[in-house]
């Protein structure tokens, strides 16, 4: 139950009131709920539409997933039109593999094109005994390489930390072995984030398997 306030074009007064203990508020128009704000003072809309500018106190949060990609062909996927809004891009990628050795990467891109170089990135394979590490500098690196047939699943998250300064964090598998794949690092970019490409070291290997996609918010 709710306590109403309707606008109604049947009435002769033009608002009709009703009244409850519930503590639950309506705004209609002609019957119909538009607005409803709940006892923690909690608004719900079913249609909001602005004309003018709209200034809000606090953080809005907005999430947004791009159009997935099968990783069946090609030596890189990109993803583009990334707003500049956006302050955090969680990377996912799903049984992944390649023809080759070399070991794949995540590089940004701005509208001067992809950044190739100056990124500072280690990444690791492990078992918690055995495993290989690396360092990268031409994009975010992902584990400490990969053997061929190797296949691979995990997120990726990179985090904007101050004006074009943007810091990741890997967290993954080789599902083929028991091996936990891990990243970290940073790069600093001329401009706004624009776009993301995943590709793999040299760009020289060719995808043959899995899917990706981003969501940013």
């Amino acid at each position: 139950m709710a306590s109403i306030i309707n606008a109604s074009t049947t009435s002769t007064s033009g608002l009709v009131y009703s009244a409850d203990a519930s503590g639950v508020l309506q705004l209609q128009s002609n019957g119909t709920t538009g607005l409803t704000v709940d006892t923690a003072a909690n608004v719900s809309t079913a249609n909001l539409s602005i004309t003018g500018t709209l200034t809000v106190a606090g953080n809005v949060i907005a999430k947004s997933f791009s159009t997935a990609q099968a990783t069946t062909s090609g030596t890189s996927k990109d993803f583009t039109g990334i707003p500049s809004w956006a302050k955090r891009i969680t990377f996912m990628f799903y049984n992944c593999q390649t023809n080759g050795t070399s070991s794949p990467i995540v590089q940004l891109g701005t509208s001067g094109g992809v950044v190739t170089s100056g990124y500072i990135s280690s990444g690791a394979a492990t078992n918690g005994g055995a495993g290989s590490a690396a360092q990268y500098t031409n994009g975010f690196g992902m584990g400490g390489g990969v053997a061929t047939g190797s296949i691979w699943s995990g997120i990726m998250t990179i985090t904007n930390i101050s004006s074009n300064t943007w810091v990741y964090s890997l967290s993954g598998s080789y599902n083929d072995a028991a091996y936990a794949m891990l990243g970290g690092g940073y790069v600093t970019l001329s401009g706004p984030l624009t776009s993301i490409r995943y590709t793999t070291v040299g760009g020289t290997s060719t995808f043959t398997a899995g899917n990706t996609n981003i969501m940013y918010e």
